[in-house]
């Protein structure tokens, strides 16, 4: 079905950059290759997963029944998955700023060569500002980035949910081992009074 028939007022065939050009337009912006090799340069390397599994919940005996041992551990186990999820958003966002640029340069390249082609027709046959929109939005590549930055986008928002349920638990463990030392510290106060459950008697 031509664009015609579509309801569409746009000339036949591609429009915007061809093959070539779309190759050259993603190497481009991406960087982020060359980015992470700077990084590593810096000593920053990407982190691997930790090895072991994601503790997910805190128990209420975690909480209640755990040695100061089992809270350094539980602590650490927490902190190093938050810290590699951390990493991982990050990475998403920089593949986000990179798809983002390169749908804006294949915009602006649809958008030249319409333009460019409206001078060349008369006025009743000019593209609109909406035949333009069109062009860009079935651009087979620009689709082929906005589903991606779809996905991208998804797993930020999945990704976002994860560190705020690791923050909120790094913070109780936080809070249970204050609580612990303090009761650990009167504990230590009580037992060093020599008078504690002794009748103390004043004569007069």
């Amino acid at each position: 079905m031509s664009n015609e028939a579509r309801g569409l007022h746009l000339p036949e065939g591609s429009l915007g950059p061809s093959l070539s050009q779309q190759h050259q337009i993603q190497q481009v912006w991406d960087t982020i290759g060359e980015v992470e090799k700077e990084l590593a340069q810096r000593g920053l390397i990407p982190m691997n997963p930790p090895p072991f599994a994601y503790p997910g919940f805190i128990t209420p005996d975690q909480l209640t029944q755990a040695l100061n041992a089992d809270y350094t551990t539980l602590y650490a186990q927490h902190l190093a998955w938050y810290n590699y999820t951390a990493q991982l958003l990050a990475r998403v966002k920089a593949f986000l700023l990179g798809v983002a640029n390169e749908m804006t340069d294949i915009e602006t390249t649809i958008r030249k060569d319409l333009r460019d082609k409206n001078r060349e027709l008369e006025r009743e046959k000019k593209y609109s500002i909406d035949d333009i929109k069109d062009a860009v939005q079935l651009n087979d590549r620009y689709r082929s980035l906005a589903i991606r930055q779809q996905q991208f986008e998804q797993n930020k928002i999945e990704i976002d949910s994860h560190l705020d349920c690791m923050d909120r638990n790094l913070k109780v463990i936080s809070r249970q081992v204050e609580i612990r030392r303090v009761e650990q510290e009167a504990d230590r106060t009580e037992s060093a009074m020599p008078h504690r459950g002794r009748e103390v008697r004043y004569r007069g």
